[in-house]
């Protein structure tokens, strides 16, 4: 259940648990939320069918998600969204098929062209899940699009946008104009440090000010809990301290460790992140800052 400072701006909406991963978000909006950092999902049911956004990382996870699913509505799934390339996100694409499998053209290439070796990757990062990841048979999307699809009918359904190279140079944000409600991917990592190997920071900056102004009224984010704009501004705001910390570092004005303290409030400056997850991830930032802008 989500904590209760993770209530706040989502105090007019009714959370129900129909599975133990699955959190009502609206009349038609659920999120599968696994819990801690672990890579989050959701699906959107209408009159025509359902949209799942993301297959999650093995056979197993995407066969629940499924059963997740049917224990809500018994509408059948026509679309299955990547928000991005990577393997917690699209491994399980192959357990929806015949399904389309919805996603932006770089992430399709990147698949294409990548997906086994992201698969070996997986498996050298994730020793335990070594049989699991075996079974993975790398699906990429094949109904693709550049900067704006939409899925259903003008009156019922959802807008899959594209804003740049955030996260990755791929990453689809599924919108709901009518409820205020997206899921970002890994977009936004709630109250958790962002992996950040394939990201441009400057242009990710640019990305969630493109989110802000749609006002989103509740977001799902790739890993962490359902969160508010308040989430989303801490998210832009680490992403422009790193910046900002980038130039000063390239000035001399300040040293790595320096910039480290200060983002993470342990140099006497006070920090929304001092409780984050994962604050090793911090120096990968301002290395992908160095090397990528």
């Amino acid at each position: 259940m989500l904590p209760n400072e993770q209530l706040q701006g989502l105090s007019l909406l009714k959370l129900s648990f129909h599975d133990k991963y699955v959190q009502q978000i609206s009349a038609n909006i659920y999120a599968f939320v696994q819990g801690s950092h672990v890579t989050n999902s959701g699906f959107v049911i209408f009159s025509w069918g359902v949209v799942v956004i993301d297959s999650l990382m093995t056979v197993t996870l995407a066969n629940r998600l499924k059963e997740a699913i049917k224990s809500v509505t018994d509408k059948p799934v026509k679309y299955v969204v990547n928000t991005h390339f990577h393997g917690d996100h699209v491994f399980g694409n192959q357990c929806f098929l015949p399904t389309s499998i919805v996603g932006h053209k770089n992430t399709a290439s990147i698949l294409e062209r990548h997906g086994q070796l992201y698969v070996t990757k997986f498996t050298k990062r994730f020793p335990k899940l070594e049989r699991e990841l075996a079974k993975v048979r790398v699906v990429p999307p094949f109904l693709t699009f550049d900067s704006r699809l939409r899925l259903g009918t003008p009156d019922e359904g959802v807008d899959l946008l594209y804003f740049g190279h955030g996260h990755t140079s791929g990453d689809v944000v599924v919108f709901s104009a009518e409820e205020k409600v997206m899921f970002v991917g890994d977009l936004v990592f709630n109250a958790i440090f962002p992996t950040s190997d394939d990201a441009v920071i400057s242009s990710w900056v640019k990305v969630l000010e493109r989110l802000e102004e749609l006002n989103p009224r509740i977001l799902i984010p790739g890993h962490g809990n359902p969160c508010g704009k308040k989430e989303l501004g801490y998210m832009l705001q680490l992403l422009r301290e790193v910046l900002l910390s980038n130039e000063l570092i390239r000035g001399g004005q300040i040293g790595i460790n320096e910039a480290l303290e200060n983002i993470l409030g342990t140099g006497g400056i006070e920090s929304p992140y001092g409780s984050w997850l994962y604050p090793e991830r911090l120096a990968c930032l301002l290395g992908q800052a160095q090397k990528m802008g």
